[in-house]
């Protein structure tokens, strides 16, 4: 079980979005904290995130 970094709820879902600012993940987000305090900050996949360090060279 996934819980949400801002309001502690559990998600159960087989897809996690990940809240990356500044280009570091800040937590797991769910879909009511993102449509309440973060609705203008794109959401990632971890295959996503994964996906674009692997492009600039922070994952081996």
């Amino acid at each position: 079980m996934v819980l949400c970094d801002v309001c502690g709820d559990p998600m159960d879902t087989p897809m996690v979005m990940l809240l990356v600012l500044d280009g570091y993940v800040w937590g797991i987000v769910c879909e009511g904290c993102r449509h309440k305090y973060h609705y203008d900050k794109p959401l990632l996949t971890w295959s996503e995130y994964e996906e674009k360090m692997v492009r600039i060279g922070e994952l081996p």
